[in-house]
């Protein structure tokens, strides 16, 4: 019996280790994938859009909602469709790529990189757009309700002018 659970304990802890050499590993992987000496700023904009799952969720559903709204999706083929996105999407990444420039050097791209790479980036990319939806939700009513607010002060001011 002490050697069945000394053979459990052996190999909990073996698993252990393997798991967090894994991780170091990747994480080393990570780093030495984005040495500023081997990556251009095109392709750190573009890991960083990646990591932020950019394409699927601002690209997909944009270009998705024009192919509707358009009739493209009635009227243009499979492979017209594709075509089209994908020209769409070179577009969008190389605006997105002048856009980052103007606020990032090739160091805060990586750096951001190394950051989503990590279980707290990963939460907070996962979560970062039901949160912006969320935030646009609220800001809307709380605008409203803020501009009644201020309506009724200046109409009690003009009442009291009057």
């Amino acid at each position: 019996m002490k050697f069945i659970v000394f053979l459990l304990i052996v190999f909990f802890n073996t698993n252990q280790i393997i798991a967090q050499d894994k991780k170091r590993k990747k994480k080393q992987d990570i780093e030495n994938s984005l040495d500023l000496d081997k990556i251009t700023f095109e392709e750190a904009a573009i890991k960083m859009l990646e990591l932020q799952k950019f394409e699927e969720n601002i690209f997909n559903p944009l270009i998705n909602q024009i192919f509707k709204f358009s009739s493209a999706d009635l009227i243009l083929e499979k492979d017209e469709k594709e075509a089209l996105r994908q020209e769409a999407l070179k577009d969008w990444y190389e605006m997105q790529i002048s856009i980052n420039r103007k606020y990032y050097s090739k160091k805060d791209l990586i750096e951001i990189i190394k950051f989503y790479s990590t279980d707290v980036g990963k939460k907070m990319n996962k979560n970062i757009f039901p949160i912006m939806q969320e935030g646009n939700s609220f800001g809307q009513a709380w605008g409203m309700q803020f501009g009644n607010k201020i309506q009724k002060i200046l109409d009690q001011k003009r009442k009291e002018k009057n």
